[in-house]
């Protein structure tokens, strides 16, 4: 399922992103898997900031990269002009922004000046108020302009039902909301990949593994995971790891955690890894669990969809994952993995045995995970579902 060219559609599309590889993150990812989805389909070029070592990561792309300084405001001022100019000299048929702002704000001047088409996603914290930071309470005082940007839009793309009962609640017009889920690669992601490298290095074999890759920020989960190990986990099944891939402002919470619970010998922290080393990760796992939870007053930690349980069930992997903003979405319960309340440890633990126990259950959650990934939620499908929409109206 490659990125080569499919269709003589002849539209001309830009992409506007702040989050974009090199950058890691959620939103950077799917960027870069709309931008390969939708060059299938139509004439791409990306606009982004320079991060990194983007020259490399450019180079491989099929489609054309704009990139300018990543210094905010003098930053946006390059993306209103580049997309003016791609507005007036290449008669660009719409723009895609990953976010409602900046992006999106860009967007709404360049529909005004030139009546160019443009498309919003949205994720979920982005687009939900607080006043937890600076940032976000500068956000918050530009909920007019927000309304602005998505009611003005051509489209917006929420990642899930549950994103799109907010922005249902902002008094978007339904009509305008269409669900565009998140996907992954199933070639970068899938179930042939050799462990040996992985195991090795972290003592891995013989061992069963539970594994979430994620940022280490306190909705995701890991706490609950780490109490759920000491409630029968261990005691059914002594060699378990628990293997924590990534890195944020919860690791030495967690690390003391793990002192405090006396499973030293039963976690390790890899800390951050490369992209292309994940799939190694999620091959060598069990079960893949990540039970994110809603946190009271704190809507910049929602899990919108939860891109991980795809790259896991893309690996042949079954998935667990905690009953909370879009993750329902992102695991068919029953299916392609397991939704438990993540608070109930005792819940989350019994589920935890249940996967590690019935090699034949997990094995066909996984498979129907897989199966879910290849033909629905690859961004080679999704770029079609977009240009579909885009082409009907």
């Amino acid at each position: 399922m490659g990125f080569e060219k499919e269709s003589n559609v002849n539209l001309k599309a830009v992409i506007l992103s702040t989050d974009y590889p090199p950058l890691t993150g959620g939103i950077a990812a799917y960027s870069n898997g709309i931008a390969k989805g939708l060059s299938i389909y139509c004439k791409v070029t990306v606009l982004a900031p320079k991060i990194g070592n983007f020259r490399e990561f450019d180079q491989r792309q099929l489609y054309k990269t704009i990139r300018v300084v990543n210094f905010p405001v003098i930053r946006e001022i390059l993306f209103l002009l580049a997309s003016s100019w791609l507005a007036i000299t290449k008669k660009i048929d719409f723009i895609y922004n990953t976010a409602w702002f900046p992006c999106g704000v860009i967007s709404l001047v360049v529909y005004f000046l030139f009546g160019t088409s443009y498309y919003v996603a949205a994720h979920a914290s982005e687009i939900l108020d607080d006043e937890i930071t600076l940032k976000r309470r500068i956000k918050k005082k530009l909920r007019r302009l927000k309304n602005l940007v998505l009611k003005n839009a051509k489209f917006v793309f929420p990642v899930s039902n549950f994103t799109k009962q907010r922005l249902i609640e902002m008094d978007v017009p339904s009509e305008k909301i269409i669900i565009i889920p998140d996907g992954v690669d199933p070639e970068q992601f899938h179930p042939q990949v050799d462990t040996f490298l992985v195991k090795r290095k972290y003592g891995l074999e013989g061992k069963k593994i539970i594994l979430t890759v994620a940022r280490l920020d306190k909705h995701k989960g890991h706490e609950f995971v780490l109490r759920a190990m000491c409630r029968g986990v261990i005691e059914k099944f002594p060699n378990t790891v628990y293997l924590i891939v990534g890195d944020g402002p919860e690791r030495n919470n967690l690390e003391d955690l793990v002192k405090d619970l006396d499973l030293r010998k039963n976690v390790i922290f890899t800390g951050l890894i490369k992209d292309y080393e994940l799939s190694s990760f999620y091959n060598s796992c069990d079960v893949f669990v990540m039970p994110s939870y809603e946190i009271p007053r704190r809507t910049d930690l929602i899990e919108g969809f939860g891109v991980s349980y795809l790259e896991a069930n893309a690996c042949g992997k079954p998935v667990i994952g905690g009953k909370s903003g879009g993750v329902s979405d992102a695991i068919i319960d029953g299916q392609t993995g397991l939704l438990v309340e993540p608070t109930l440890i005792e819940e989350l633990s019994e589920t935890m045995c249940k996967l590690l126990s019935n090699k034949d259950y997990a094995s066909s959650l996984g498979q129907q995970g897989r199966k879910r990934i290849e033909t629905l939620l690859n961004w080679k499908t999704i770029g079609k579902q977009i240009i579909n929409i885009i082409g009907a109206n």
